[in-house]
């Protein structure tokens, strides 16, 4: 359900997708899952139409994290889409 709603391309309000982002990374930790949403997440992140979302990359930098891959470079990414 929640890749149906983040998919959709006039879902666009960012708090709205961030609430959403989390409640999927928050159901894959509960089902100790997390290295599943990792790799559905980066082919998903490398099309075009989803490269620039923030929340995703820092979900799949949180989904790394608990699966014990390296977060390093979805971190970075994650940085330069918002730098402060």
């Amino acid at each position: 359900m929640l890749w149906v709603l983040l998919n959709d391309r006039e879902a666009r309000r960012p708090e709205l997708r961030e609430d959403w982002w989390r409640a999927l990374e928050q159901a894959h930790r509960k089902s100790a899952s997390s290295d599943r949403l990792a790799t559905q997440l980066e082919p998903w992140l490398a099309a075009p139409a989803h490269a620039r979302e923030l929340a995703a990359w820092q979900t799949l930098a949180r989904s790394q994290a608990a699966a014990g891959i390296d977060p390093v470079p979805a971190w970075r990414r994650a940085v330069a889409l918002a730098p402060r």
